[in-house]
C-alpha cells in the first residue's frame, strides 16, 4: 500500500510536470515556435509571419550559434539595433543584455586620454522601464550623468561618487563612496553619457584610472572595489529592461476598434505608465495569455495504464480547477471563512460573528452576547447575633424571588417572637431559593439592601413591612458589579 501510494505521487507529480509545460508551450501562437534557445516567445511575441502581432514584436531566432539567441530588432535614430533577449513578460516587459552600452572616460597623470560617452539612442516603439532600471556610476573622481539633448528632450539625471583610498570602498555598497545609483526618468527613450572630474582623477591613478556609467536593471549589479581598477570594465555586459505595449492608442480607443483589440477572453485592457498603447491582463481567478485568451476551470486526463505491466489498468484522472485565490491571495480576515469559486472568491464569518469577513474589510467581529434580564439580589439575614447567612438569587422574573424574601424578612422581624421563624424554617427557605437560582455567600454591607427592599417592597405595596423593627435580623444588597466571593462571617 505504501509504495502505491508513493506510486501516485510520483505519477501525479510527471502529470503536473507535463500540464505545467504544456501550459508555457502554450503562450505561443498555435503552431508557433515557443521557444529560441533558453527563451520563451509569448504570443504577441513572435518569430515571423502570423506568428507575432506587429513588427515590434518580431524575434529573430539566430541559429548559426549553439544554443540559439532570441534578438529583438528595434528601429533606433539612426536605422536598426538587434539586441540579445534574456526573457519576454507578459507583464509588459522584456529583459535584454546591453552589450557595448557602457560610457566611460579615462585618465593618466598627463589628464584626460579618452573618452567614449555613446549611449542608447532614441527607442522609437519601446521605453526604457523607470522603474526596472537604474543609472549606475562608479569611480572615485566621478561626476556622472546622463542627457537627452541629442533627441529633443530636456531632461538630465546622474550622480557622483568620490573616495580618497581604496581603504575607503566597501565592497557590495552603492551609496557614494566608489559607486552611486540615481533612478532614471519616466518615458525615457534615449540617452548619452557626460562625465566630469575635479581633479582628472589625479589623486586616485593608482587604482582608479577611469570612470563609468551605465544603465542597469536595478538590483543586477553588485559592485566590486576591483571594478575601480578594470580599464576593460566597458566590455561587461548587464540585463537592461524596456517596456512594450501593443499599438499605440489607450485602452479605451483599442476596445472601440473591435476587429484589431489585443484582449481576448476573460482579460482586462490596462493603460501602462511609462508607453504609448496598451496591456492585457487575465482577470482574478484566470490565467494564461491574455493576447490567447486567459483559462480557468479546465479538466485533464491522464491514462497511466501502459506505465508498467505490474500496474495494467490503472488510471489516473486529475482535475486541475482555476486559481485558488483562498491560497494564493488569502483575502479573508483571521476569523473569516474563504470560498473559491470559479474565477472568483468570497468571505464570510462563522456562526456567533458579524462583518464581511474580508482581509482589507470589516473583517469579523464576535457577536456581543443578547443581553438577558438577570438581577442580583443579595440578601443577609441575622438570626439573634450569632449567625449570618446570605444567599444571591440571580435569574429572570426575579420579582417573585424579592416577595419570597420580603416575606422571610417580614416574617423574621415580627415583633410577636411566636410567629418568627425558627432558624431551621429559614435555613430551609433560604436553601430552596438558593438552590434555585443562586449560592450562599456573605457580604459586609447591610445598608444598601435595606434601601433597595424598601423600595422593592413600598412598589409592591407591602405596607407591613417595615425597616423601623429591624431588632434581630438585617438585610443587605449590593450591585452586580460589586458582588465578590467572601467567607461566611459570624456577627
Amino acid at each position: 500500500m505504501a509504495f502505491l501510494c508513493t506510486f501516485n505521487k510520483l505519477v501525479l507529480f510527471a502529470a503536473a510536470l507535463a500540464l505545467t509545460a504544456t501550459s508555457a508551450a502554450a503562450q505561443a501562437k498555435p503552431g508557433c515556435q515557443s521557444h529560441c534557445g533558453g527563451v520563451s516567445i509569448p504570443y504577441p511575441f513572435g518569430t515571423g509571419g502570423s506568428c507575432n502581432i506587429s513588427r515590434r514584436h518580431f524575434i529573430r531566432c539566430d541559429t548559426t550559434v549553439n544554443p540559439p539567441q532570441a534578438l529583438l530588432r528595434y528601429p533606433v535614430t539612426m536605422g536598426y539595433a538587434e539586441v540579445r533577449v534574456l526573457h519576454i513578460s507578459l507583464d509588459g516587459y522584456v529583459r535584454i543584455s546591453s552589450s557595448g552600452d557602457i560610457g566611460s572616460v579615462c585618465y593618466t597623470s598627463s589628464g584626460r586620454v579618452s573618452d567614449s560617452s555613446i549611449g542608447l539612442y532614441w527607442l522609437y516603439e519601446f521605453a526604457i522601464s523607470h522603474t526596472r532600471n537604474k543609472f549606475t556610476a562608479i569611480g572615485c573622481d566621478t561626476i556622472a550623468y546622463i542627457t537627452s539633448s541629442r533627441i529633443g528632450l530636456n531632461y538630465s539625471t546622474g550622480c557622483l561618487t568620490f573616495c580618497g583610498s581604496v581603504n575607503d570602498v566597501i565592497n557590495g555598497s552603492c551609496s557614494g563612496i566608489g559607486c552611486c545609483q540615481t533612478a532614471i526618468p519616466k518615458g525615457m527613450r534615449g540617452y548619452e553619457f557626460n562625465f566630469d572630474s575635479r581633479r582628472n582623477h589625479s589623486s586616485v591613478l593608482s587604482f582608479n584610472p577611469c570612470s563609468y556609467g551605465f544603465v542597469v536593471e536595478d538590483g543586477a549589479y553588485n559592485f566590486s572595489v576591483s571594478d575601480l581598477s578594470d580599464t576593460s570594465f566597458n566590455k561587461r555586459e548587464f540585463p537592461l529592461i524596456f517596456d512594450w505595449s501593443i499599438g499605440t492608442q489607450n485602452c479605451t480607443e483599442a476596445q472601440r476598434d473591435t476587429q484589431n483589440y489585443a484582449c481576448k477572453g476573460n482579460s482586462a485592457c490596462i493603460d501602462p505608465d511609462n508607453n504609448a498603447g496598451y496591456l492585457c491582463k487575465c482577470v482574478d481567478g484566470f490565467q494564461g495569455n491574455p493576447y490567447l485568451g486567459c483559462q480557468g476551470k479546465e479538466r485533464y486526463t491522464v491514462n497511466f495504464s501502459s506505465i508498467a505491466d505490474s500496474f495494467s489498468g490503472f488510471k489516473c484522472w486529475e482535475k486541475i480547477a482555476d486559481i485558488n485565490e483562498c491560497e494564493t491571495l488569502k483575502p479573508c480576515s483571521v476569523r473569516g471563512t474563504c470560498h473559491n469559486t470559479a474565477g472568483s472568491y468570497s468571505c464570510s464569518c462563522p456562526t456567533g460573528f458579524e462583518g464581511d469577513g474580508w482581509r482589507n474589510g470589516t473583517g469579523c467581529t464576535q457577536t456581543k452576547p443578547r443581553p438577558q434580564n438577570f438581577t442580583i439580589l443579595i440578601v443577609t439575614l441575622v438570626l439573634g447575633s450569632s449567625l449570618g447567612l446570605l444567599v444571591l438569587i440571580v435569574g429572570d422574573g426575579i420579582k417573585d424571588e424579592v416577595v419570597a424574601v420580603a416575606q422571610l424578612a417580614q416574617r423574621c422581624l415580627n415583633l410577636d417572637g411566636r410567629l418568627r421563624p425558627t432558624m431551621k424554617e429559614v435555613a430551609m427557605g433560604l436553601e430552596r431559593l438558593r438552590t434555585r437560582h443562586g449560592d450562599f455567600i456573605p457580604t459586609d454591607q447591610p445598608k444598601q439592601f435595606e434601601l433597595f427592599v424598601r423600595k422593592s417592597t413600598e412598589s409592591w405595596d407591602f405596607t407591613t413591612f417595615s425597616t423601623e423593627h429591624y431588632t434581630n435580623c438585617s438585610i443587605t444588597s449590593t450591585s452586580e458589579s460589586d458582588v465578590r466571593p467572601l467567607m461566611l462571617d459570624t456577627i
